[in-house]
């Protein structure tokens, strides 16, 4: 079980310059036209290459959307273009195929509107291959911290530059689900979820089940570590990068703290590291919902997830267990660090970013806009049961009526949330901290030295991306 994404970086890493050679691209800006507060009406024929990775039940949306938004800019057509990628493919993260996308447009063919990871966007934008959008945004006197909630423009933001508009809520994970019948058949209040780590740990130790099951369980309580280092360093005070983004701060006493305390309840759960790994294996699906069948059957009593697993409950929970019942919390801080506050770590947020070659950029910017902040977006989030990254589209009443929880997921989870300070370096450091983990929970090194070591590493990531 992967604690971060894992990634492919050869051709990656040759395309964006980290730690490899690659032609800068000189910075662009397209030239807009006047346009009215809230956008314009484009008035020559033009067509959008419209590139993102939305397959499988999402791409109906993004057909809707398109065909919506050809009755309010009838002058507009849009080359929808899935491009998503397996993550097994070279260059490939979260499903995006980056290098791929940059070539097209170091090669001078670029799309006008695309999907990116902001972690990501800071590589582009360093290399002059987007848009600042700002520009744009001031024409049509959109204010986008008041727009967006505040951390996603931060998010989208790179040394000054706005690389694009979010298209949904930060990729953070702070939900604690509980399935009912584990809660249940243990005594345990579906409507007190853990407000703590001691009690997240009492509840997981009451929801296990051990016997001839894999790794010696019929039912985990809950899968220590689960979240990355990162998600429980920020709910134990702990910084990870300076506000600049120039220095490493992860290792620090919050830092030892946390680690140390993944690895004691990981073993605590699970006896030791292969155990673990041996009941993930044991309960893993090859069904279309893989890993989350074992949500769904309770062989685990709780998890973390982010927003978008209301949505997959909704569309698989009746294939694998018909009478499926949850709850939601929110996943608890550290209480004994009284410094502690209830936090959630966004290390990215998806983005459309218009790229700095386009010479349609008007036109991108009313689609990018449609998308992001307009009816689009709502059509969008709220067949997910999901937040709009607009402030203004989640006061829409209908959603709260159609997901239950939606006090936790708008009035408690977005104003959490932390958004991690951007640096091109990140998708570097990330894979640093995931080994960091696994070396520290199977009992490899200790939590000292390797936090250490990995501080150290991060550091000369850092320096070198501000090279």
């Amino acid at each position: 079980m992967a604690f971060a994404p894992q990634l492919t970086r050869r051709s990656l890493l040759a395309v964006l310059g980290l730690g490899a050679g690659g032609a800068l691209l000189p910075a662009c800006s397209a030239t807009s036209g006047p346009g009215e507060a809230g956008g314009g009406q484009i008035r020559e024929t033009v067509t959008i290459d419209f590139q993102h990775r939305w397959e499988g039940v999402r791409e109906p949306l993004v057909a809707k959307q398109v065909e919506d938004f050809a009755a309010l800019q009838p002058n507009v057509k849009i080359n929808n273009q899935n491009i998503y990628c397996s993550g097994s493919m070279e260059g490939c993260y979260g499903g995006m195929p980056y290098d791929k996308v940059y070539a097209q447009i170091a090669g001078g063919t670029p799309p006008d509107l695309f999907m990116i990871q902001s972690d990501f966007a800071s590589d582009f934008s360093a290399k002059g291959a987007l848009r600042n959008v700002s520009e744009l945004a001031k024409r049509d006197k959109i204010e986008l911290p008041k727009a967006f909630y505040p951390a996603l423009v931060q998010m989208a933001t790179y040394k000054g530059s706005v690389n694009g508009l979010p298209q949904l809520s930060a990729g953070d994970t702070p939900y604690l689900f509980l399935s009912k019948e584990a809660y249940d058949g243990a005594g345990l209040d579906l409507n007190k979820p853990p407000a703590s780590w001691e009690e997240l740990v009492e509840v997981a130790q009451k929801l296990t089940r051990r016997g001839a099951g894999p790794g010696g369980l019929d039912r985990a309580g809950f899968g220590f570590p689960e979240s990355s280092f990162q998600s429980w360093v920020a709910r134990n005070n702990g910084k990870m990068l300076s506000d600049d983004a120039t220095k490493v701060l992860f290792n620090s006493q919050e830092g030892q703290d946390t680690l140390q305390w993944m690895a004691t309840q990981t073993a605590a759960a699970f006896g030791n590291w292969d155990n673990r790994q041996a009941f993930y294996a044991g309960v893993a699906s090859s069904a279309p919902a893989g890993g989350r069948v074992a949500w769904y059957t309770n062989k685990l009593g709780a998890w973390t997830s982010g927003v978008w697993h209301f949505f997959e409950i909704k569309g698989e929970a009746a294939t694998y267990n018909p009478q499926f019942q949850y709850g939601v919390g929110l996943v608890p801080n550290n209480s004994r660090n009284p410094q502690a506050k209830p936090a959630s770590l966004a290390e990215s947020v998806w983005l459309y970013s218009i790229s700095a070659g386009s010479k349609k950029a008007d036109a991108a910017w009313e689609w990018m806009k449609y998308i992001t902040m307009g009816e689009g977006n709502r059509l969008f989030v709220k067949a997910q049961n999901r937040p709009s990254p607009a402030i203004k589209i989640n006061e829409d009443p209908d959603f709260s009526r159609d997901n239950p929880h939606w006090n936790t997921v708008v009035k408690r989870a977005l104003e959490i949330m932390q958004p991690l300070p951007q640096t091109r370096a990140w998708t570097r450091i990330a894979p640093v901290l995931n080994k960091m983990t696994t070396d520290v929970m199977s009992g490899a090194r200790g939590a000292r030295e390797a936090l250490a070591d990995a501080a150290r590493e991060a550091q000369t990531l850092l320096d070198e991306a501000q090279r």
